[in-house]
């Protein structure tokens, strides 16, 4: 009997632990996933942060669109934009700043022309992709690999600016029979300056100046004057 009264205890404090409730254990949580960093600069102020500013807005209009859609590959994206108040010189110091110091995953396009042919040496030394918004040939006639951008070169589009506009809009009559061509003393503008002369010297339009200068350009009065007195 008395064996009887053990054994029944025993499978009574058996079925007493298995119906017990379990503890409960609660998952750690998660560590928030690592920012994808993306770093360069911009002119946010100088002679070119008008359009810098644009560029700058672009970018957070990007980063605040896909992070609330869940970020890029699931990682939340951290931009760092260094303001390099328009010299190309700063530009690089910051890209550099960028890479080296804040560990970017990767660079971002920078703005004008004449920023990104100074830095695309730099990104080429770190093996950083580069999609820059250099349209001028000189940016791609330096033997990079990791280099890229979408046609067409900004050449290519001053070339269809004047062309297409004298073919498609002015009657051949109408046609102006002199030029001036004034152009800013940089690695874009003088891009530019060839296939202005292309598009005027097919059309037979005589280019009466042909004059760089320097950016900013306090007055222009002397060009205006100099075209003026030419005829153009």
């Amino acid at each position: 009997m008395k064996g009887r009264v053990i054994i029944a205890l025993m499978v009574l404090g058996s079925l007493t632990m298995i119906l017990a409730p379990l503890p409960v254990f609660s998952q750690p949580p998660k560590p928030p996933a690592k920012p994808i960093k993306i770093g360069g600069s911009l002119p946010l102020t100088g002679i070119f942060s008008e359009a810098g500013k644009w560029v700058k807005n672009g970018y957070d209009f990007w980063v605040d669109d896909i992070n609330k859609r869940g970020g890029l590959l699931g990682r939340p994206v951290q931009m760092i934009i260094y303001d390099d108040e328009s010299s190309a010189d700063k530009a690089v110091t910051y890209y550099e700043r960028a890479i080296t110091v804040d560990k970017v995953d990767l660079v971002f396009g920078g703005y004008p022309g004449t920023a990104n042919v100074a830095v695309m040496p730099l990104v080429e030394k770190y093996g950083k992709v580069f999609i820059g918004m250099g349209g001028h040939m000189k940016s791609f006639e330096q033997g990079f690999t990791y280099t890229f951008a979408s046609p067409p070169l900004i050449g290519e589009w001053t070339y269809l600016a004047l062309g297409g506009v004298l073919d498609d809009f002015i009657p051949k009559g109408e046609w102006p029979k002199s030029m001036a061509i004034m152009t800013m003393n940089n690695v874009v503008a003088q891009s530019n300056r060839g296939n202005h002369l292309k598009a005027a010297e097919e059309r037979g339009i005589k280019v009466v100046v042909d004059e760089a200068y320097n950016a900013p350009l306090s007055d222009a009065t002397p060009l205006v004057s100099k075209a003026k007195g030419r005829g153009a």
